[in-house]
């Protein structure tokens, strides 16, 4: 993915001191980032500073969410089940 002539993933190596735009660019995970935030934030009635801002390493840029398997597994078991009874009964048809 191309921008301005830089493709995701041109950027120097990271540090200590580097923000969530050079890690994810050097990810190769597409970043934007956003200039004049105080009118895009106005423009749409948000706030632009949190009133409690969270501590570094938490909040949502740093969450990951997780699903249960177990509700995949059923379908995935459900989904085998019905078209082994299907291949089967197309086999009889066909006789």
């Amino acid at each position: 993915m191309e921008f301005f002539g830089r493709r995701a993933g041109d950027v120097g190596a990271t540090g200590d001191r580097s923000g969530l735009i050079e890690i994810y660019a050097a990810a190769g995970v597409p970043a934007v980032h956003v200039i004049d935030i105080r009118k895009l934030v106005a423009d749409y009635g948000m706030p632009y500073d949190p009133e409690t801002p969270p501590k570094i390493g938490e909040g949502a840029p740093y969450m990951r969410t997780e699903y249960s398997k177990i509700p995949a597994a059923c379908a995935l078991a459900v989904d085998a089940a019905l078209l082994i009874c299907g291949h089967r009964r197309g086999r009889r048809v066909r006789r």
